[in-house]
């Protein structure tokens, strides 16, 4: 016998709560761990977690500088010094570009990671140029009146991913 008493009115309303975002990340860890069971080795977030590292300063707190992080998962850091950024693993750079958070670059890492650093002051590398881990590749000239902001991401298969957690401590 079926119940025929759904209260399809609060069905609707969860769905509608429903982050697609969310369940597309949740598929993802776990398509990563069933993977791994068969091949071995170690998931996109345990390899980030422990063979990467922030492009200037492994903590939240810089100087005067803080570590935050925005809506959409890039990490963002207020500059009032000039720092050289460094690459935050090896890897070949894919793209040097400029749009709406300034100069940027874009460095692919192999296994579908990729970094992006952007409103460079400067940069030191060409697109096609292999860089190794903490090499310089760029600059960010601060500024104690008007601090310059400094966005910082992680990218897996082309979508932002969330590291504030295991990469700023």
């Amino acid at each position: 016998m079926i119940n025929k008493s759904y209260d399809y009115k609060s069905i609707f309303e969860k769905a509608k709560s429903v982050d697609i975002q969310d369940i597309e990340n949740m598929s993802i860890k776990v398509i990563e761990k069933i993977k791994i069971g068969f091949i071995g080795g170690r998931t996109i977030d345990e390899e980030i977690q422990s063979d990467y590292s922030l492009p200037v300063s492994s903590k939240k707190v810089y100087g005067n500088n803080k570590w935050d992080k925005s809506i959409n998962e890039t990490l963002k850091l207020q500059v009032y010094e000039n720092m050289y950024i460094k690459s935050c693993n090896d890897g070949r750079v894919k793209k040097i570009d400029n749009d709406k958070l300034g100069n940027y670059i874009l460095i692919d890492h192999g296994k579908g990671i990729e970094s992006k650093y952007y409103n460079l002051s400067d940069i030191y590398v060409n697109v096609g140029q292999s860089v190794e881990k903490d090499e310089t590749i760029g600059e960010i000239r601060g500024d104690t009146v008007e601090p310059k902001t400094f966005y910082f991401e992680i990218l897996y298969m082309g979508k932002t991913q969330d590291v504030y957690s295991y990469m700023v401590t």
